[in-house]
């Protein structure tokens, strides 16, 4: 039996999603995740749903029930009008979100030209005045960002956040979105500020397949960047954004877990997603690799409630990819290697997929949403999903894999790394050196139920044992088994339990972990939220960690599935 078409499991999702989002329209016409309720938070994020129902109204398609539905039009219609009357004369917008007040004015570019891509299929059924407004304050909004974001940076060469005073991956999108602005409504100054500095900013592509935002890769915000370069790529028709396509893909098709998430411990700017990222599904299906690829992402994303952002996203890819001939995507070989700058490595085997980092980053202290480089291994495993979580963290050196000392005197941010070839068959090694140390740590296959990490330590003289801290994928409100057998649910109490002198085994799901001698198990350990006003995270982001003193000679963990 043939599989379906990318288009048909994009329309899958999108279709059913319709009755929850008009059950959830608010009197003002704003979508919502939510019931309403008196608040002054604004979620842009949801207000995206109307690309996907500007695709359903007007989609002919025999598996489309809600083409020309009456519910739907006025749903568009309401929707519309409130976003007009969320954009200042000025053309800016105001964020208020879970608690985070940002002090200036902004324009949501992603918001933006979901509305414009839904104008260009709705203009011809819009009421006169509804289109003029449509128009005339989307061409506010996109002014704003021209005004604010473009012409101070049209002479830029790199297009990092230190260069462009944004994320990378904004500045991108602002390029797509002003492209297209200025190309379906009337600003061809537009058209050749933007494809300038788009050329200039796919030039400045890594050779590693990524955009830096402030230093090494972020796979997840370089699904976006990535995003807008094949928004402009597809619509002005320039060739030179296809081989920088072609290496995002090479990046993202590697370092991809089997469930559709990425390999987090290479990401300079999020913690691991235990959602996908559906940017870039069309870019990616330029090629049969890529086509395979996108299906493994639409496919991991079926089951989920879909925010309205992602909706959008899913619209997006239905109206730009490319249909054809299609390869297995990585994830559903057997056995693949990969690295990346030369000081990372990704290795699948069977069931099992790690990956270990060796890229190094200054610091941004100033700058919430850029976070340390600390962690060094991400481990997943086929039926339980991610088993060791290799999320970076933000001035917590006690969540870095190696540490030495505590507080601001921590040695725990890696200075230079680099592969090493072992000798042992199917075996990966990185060695990162430290101010004051040199780590090595090792991973390897033992079978298909079991894995194991190494590390040793070479260290100049002083008082303070180096460390090394795992984290294991545990949830809040989850059972574990810890050594000796007592069983415990992680909830906001805390735990601490020391494995005596022959090791001992800490189980979670259906994952035994077998410790060293000397290791300490601590919870709750709160991680570092970029997100959150105050950057602290709720209770059931808690985390558990072991930790264990390391020296010259080997210091082993094994991982055995049950």
């Amino acid at each position: 039996m043939p599989q379906p078409a990318l288009r048909d499991l994009c329309l899958k999702l999108i279709a059913p999603s319709v009755d929850r989002f008009l059950a959830l329209q608010w009197s003002d016409g704003r979508f919502a995740a939510e019931p309403e309720r008196d608040t002054e938070e604004w979620d842009f994020y949801q207000q995206q749903y109307l690309l996907p129902a500007a695709l359903l109204y007007t989609l002919e398609d025999p598996r489309n029930p809600w083409r020309g539905d009456a519910r739907l039009w006025q749903a568009i219609l309401r929707n519309g009008r409130h976003l007009v009357s969320r954009v200042a004369p000025d053309g800016s917008m105001t964020w208020r979100l879970r608690g985070v007040v940002l002090e200036h004015p902004f324009v949501c570019q992603r918001l933006t030209c979901a509305w414009l891509m839904a104008y260009q299929r709705l203009a011809r059924c819009l009421p006169e005045a509804d289109a003029e407004l449509w128009r005339s304050t989307i061409l506010r909004a996109c002014e704003w960002l021209v005004q604010r974001h473009l012409l101070p940076h049209r002479e830029v060469q790199r297009f990092t956040s230190h260069d462009v005073g944004t994320g990378t991956n904004h500045f991108s999108l602002y390029l797509s979105l002003i492209y297209l602005a200025g190309r379906e409504l009337g600003k061809p100054d537009w058209v050749g500020l933007s494809s300038g500095l788009m050329k200039r900013l796919i030039a400045d592509q890594r050779p590693g397949g990524y955009w830096e935002e402030h230093h090494g890769p972020t796979l997840a915000y370089n699904y976006l960047t990535y995003h807008g370069v094949d928004q402009y790529t597809a619509w002005s028709g320039d060739e030179l954004g296809k081989e920088a396509l072609r290496r995002g893909l090479a990046l993202h098709r590697h370092w991809t877990f089997p469930d559709g998430t990425a390999v987090e411990c290479v990401d300079g700017r999020v913690r691991h997603q235990s959602g996908v990222w559906p940017w870039g599904l069309a870019g990616f299906t330029r090629w049969p690799e890529g086509r395979g690829f996108a299906r493994l992402l639409i496919e991991s994303m079926e089951g989920r409630e879909l925010s309205g952002e992602m909706l959008a996203r899913l619209a997006d890819a239905f109206l730009m990819l490319h249909e054809g001939e299609e390869e297995s995507p990585p994830q559903a070989h057997a056995l693949y290697r990969a690295t990346l700058d030369q000081v990372s490595v990704v290795h699948k085997e069977g069931p099992w997929l790690y990956g270990l980092s060796g890229h190094c980053s200054p610091r941004w202290p100033e700058n919430q949403f850029c976070l340390d480089r600390q962690a060094l291994a991400s481990v997943w495993r086929e039926g339980i999903g991610l088993v060791l979580d290799g999320s970076n963290s933000k001035c917590q050196p006690g969540l870095a894999t190696f540490c030495r000392g505590a507080g601001e005197q921590a040695d725990s941010l890696p200075l230079k790394a680099e592969l090493l070839t072992t000798g042992e068959e199917g075996e990966e090694a990185v060695e990162v050196s430290y101010a004051s140390f040199t780590a090595t740590l090792r991973a390897r296959v033992v079978d298909s139920a079991s894995l194991e990490l190494a590390a040793s330590v070479r260290a100049q003289p002083g008082p303070e044992q180096v460390m090394l801290t795992l984290v294991p994928n545990t949830s809040f409100g989850e059972r574990v088994i810890l050594p000796g057998g007592a069983e415990v649910m992680l909830r906001e109490e805390p735990i601490a339990a020391r494995v005596g002198a022959s090791g001992g085994t800490l189980a979670f799901g259906n994952m035994q972990m077998r410790l060293p001698p000397q290791t300490l198990i601590e919870y709750p350990i709160s991680p570092f939220n970029s997100y959150s006003a105050d950057n602290t995270s709720p209770p059931s982001a808690n985390r558990l960690v072991v930790r264990s003193p390391v020296g010259e000679e080997w210091t082993r963990f094994l991982f055995v599935s049950s």
